[in-house]
């Protein structure tokens, strides 16, 4: 539960084109936002496939356009209702999953408080290949132990946020 782990990504609608490939490989899909003409945030609703079916039947030639208010979301693709009329810039809010964190080669992209987490849940998945359960139950343990004690950012931001306060020093008068 930390903020290191949500991603934004933008993306760009093509007029007449309703089925996107999402541009990121995610399992956890957040939400979608769109931009109107103005530059505004809308979020977009997410729908059911019997939804989304039952609202391109009623069309009878399926070419309903206009700035999308939903989407459905199956596999690696969205489809947005209704389809673009021109250009949208969307942007695509999700956590990030195992893969993300091995493109950055760099820096492992989480706080440090979760570098040791993250090892030792390499350590026990190892220690199940070797059979060695003893191990095994040791690291998961110690691993279980060090994500409770973790103090997640959200709850450091509101504690930060609540006692923040700017003075500004200057002459007192009487």
């Amino acid at each position: 539960n930390f903020r290191e782990n949500e991603l934004t990504i933008p993306f760009g609608t093509i007029a007449g084109s309703r089925k996107y490939n999402m541009p990121v490989d995610n399992n956890a899909l957040r939400s979608i936002a769109i931009f109107d003409e103005n530059n505004q945030s809308h979020k977009l609703d997410r729908m059911t496939k019997d939804v989304y079916d039952q609202k391109y039947n009623n069309k009878s030639d399926g070419s309903f356009q206009a700035i999308p208010t939903d989407y459905y979301r199956e596999g690696t693709f969205i489809q947005l209702w209704p389809t673009p009329d021109k250009i949208y810039i969307c942007e695509l809010h999700y956590w990030k999953n195992l893969n993300d964190l091995a493109l950055d080669t760099d820096v492992l992209p989480l706080p440090e408080s979760w570098h040791e987490i993250v090892l030792l849940g390499g350590v026990w998945r190892g220690y199940i290949e070797l059979g060695d359960m003893t191990r095994y139950t040791s690291a998961k343990n110690s691993q279980l132990s060090l994500i409770a004690d973790a103090v997640p950012t959200e709850a450091k931001e509101e504690i930060d946020s609540r006692m923040a306060h700017v003075e500004v020093p200057g002459r007192e008068y009487p």
